[in-house]
């Protein structure tokens, strides 16, 4: 009688064990299930779930314009700014490492329609092509700018994340490094003054962030020093 009970007893332990093994294997496949269709999902279509925003241009700007140089030869000539844009000296300014030997200053203009960058920063990226867009920018520097192509350029942020950024290189006379409306709007970034912070996430949907300050770089470098010297 006892053998009969204990014998029982063990089988309903067995089904026990059993019944609750298949039901973590369920568990288990209904995630993978979930997990896999998640995966499938358009990049693009994710994006839009995690961010739930849209940048708009918020600049408007004239048309390209031919207009003939000293020997009669027609440039695609278009201003840089839109048009009642406020004086690029109160403009945002981050902090973007170059090289391991160069950080550069770089000011976001959401009223520029063309990230630009002077020839002397030609060192810090690549030439993609010397064919651009335009020939001649207004507005860049104070008076009218000669492009010389399209270089691509790698910085680093404080963070240690990798921006990328497309922009004219012209013949200036300096190293401004300008970001503009081009590059925002192919980002979706979104400017959070209340942090001070450029945010937007990549195509795998990795978020990166950008300090900036409205005060001049001073701010940001001082802020790194302090970083360092906790």
């Amino acid at each position: 009688m006892r053998a009969a009970r204990r014998s029982a007893a063990k089988a309903v332990k067995k089904y026990k064990i059993a019944r609750r093994g298949y039901r973590l294997q369920r568990r288990r496949r209904m995630m993978d299930q979930v997990r896999a269709t998640e995966a499938a999902k358009p990049v693009q279509q994710r994006r839009r779930i995690k961010r739930g925003y849209h940048y708009e241009r918020q600049g408007h700007y004239g048309d390209v314009e031919l207009v003939p140089d000293a020997k009669g030869k027609p440039l695609r000539t278009a201003q840089l700014r839109a048009t009642g844009a406020i004086s690029p000296s109160c403009l945002p300014t981050a902090l973007l490492a170059l090289s391991k030997a160069h950080t550069q200053e770089v000011r976001l203009d959401s009223c520029a329609q063309f990230s630009v960058a002077d020839r002397d920063l030609r060192k810090y990226g690549r030439c993609i092509t010397r064919n651009a867009p335009v020939d001649v920018v207004l507005g860049f520097g104070g008076g009218q700018t000669r492009v010389l192509g399209v270089w691509r350029f790698t910085g680093t942020t404080v963070y240690q994340q990798r921006i990328t950024v497309d922009a004219l290189l012209v013949d200036g006379q300096g190293d401004e490094f300008l970001v503009g409306e081009d590059w925002m709007a192919d980002k979706q970034v979104k400017m959070d003054f209340g942090s001070r912070e450029l945010k937007y996430r990549e195509a795998d949907g990795q978020k990166v962030i950008l300090p900036f300050t409205c005060h001049g770089v001073t701010t940001l470098q001082q802020a790194g020093e302090r970083q360092a010297n906790v």
